[in-house]
């Protein structure tokens, strides 16, 4: 199994972990998308090899080439757990333009209160997200925004995989499950859960430095195509599948009956 979001926590979470260790008892392995979840994982367990962190990356031949351009706007595109309401709010305090993509289901009302360089595409269907229609709006953004809100789920790490694929450098809530560290990786910058002003100066940081942004693009590229990618998650599940207990066939007549 690969997990992608904690196996505990959340409401019952005492017989939520309870059921976690049960299904881990009949696993030879439980990998994660995350450091983090791969030890809340060994946690529960006393093998601690179970659990290893997998990189998780894009199909890099499936996004366009990184056209060089510094765009002129910050997009914030997704469902689970996003904070739009303070990456509008900091948008329309810095005065930058600030694309939210969202579905109908987040809360509108509160939308209203943006300013005019803040536009949000919403739709009650997910066609609004499909990939399709999304990626040219990603690729023409000077950085792609990540606003999460507090919480237990592996949030945000489709967003970041898309920035890193398209060569975009990133804002991002900071989330202990998140493995890249956009800062010391040099394609980014985190801002803390809630805070306005931290969004807005990174809002107006990436708005007047087109040149730096279009550096960490490229850094955000590389890394990409250095690491986080597909082959390289395709690599490690081939190593964890090539490493599993081989199963005993009934039809092996060369084993002993008492091992068939």
């Amino acid at each position: 199994m690969i997990a992608h979001h904690p196996m505990t926590g959340g409401r019952l979470a005492g017989l939520r972990h309870w059921w976690a260790a049960m299904q881990l008892r009949g696993l030879d392995a439980c990998h994660a998308l995350s450091h983090a979840l791969a030890g809340d994982i060994n946690a529960l367990t006393s093998r601690e090899s179970r659990s290893q962190a997998l990189v998780w990356g894009p199909t890099l031949s499936y996004y366009p080439p990184p056209d060089g351009s510094p765009g002129d706007r910050a997009v914030a595109a997704g469902r689970t757990g996003r904070d739009f309401i303070t990456f509008g709010r900091a948008a329309t305090l810095a005065g930058v333009g600030a694309d939210i993509i969202c579905l109908s289901s987040d809360p509108a009302a509160s939308f209203d209160k943006f300013g005019s360089t803040v536009q949000v595409t919403d739709s009650a269907r997910e066609d609004t997200l499909n990939y399709r229609s999304l990626i040219p709006r990603l690729q023409s953004a000077r950085v792609h925004a990540i606003p999460l809100h507090p919480g237990h789920s592996l949030a945000g790490l489709t967003s970041l995989t898309d920035a890193v694929a398209l060569g975009k450098p990133v804002i991002m809530t900071r989330h202990r499950l998140i493995d890249i560290d956009v800062e010391s990786e040099g394609i980014g910058r985190f801002v803390d859960p809630g805070d306005v002003e931290g969004w807005r100066e990174a809002l107006l940081w990436f708005d007047q430095n087109p040149a730096q942004a279009v550096a960490m693009g490229k850094r955000s590229r590389a890394l990409a195509e250095r690491l986080w990618n597909d082959r390289t998650f395709a690599s490690a599940i081939a190593n964890i599948l090539g490493e599993l207990p081989r199963p005993v066939r009934e039809t092996d007549h060369s084993l002993p009956n008492q091992v068939k």
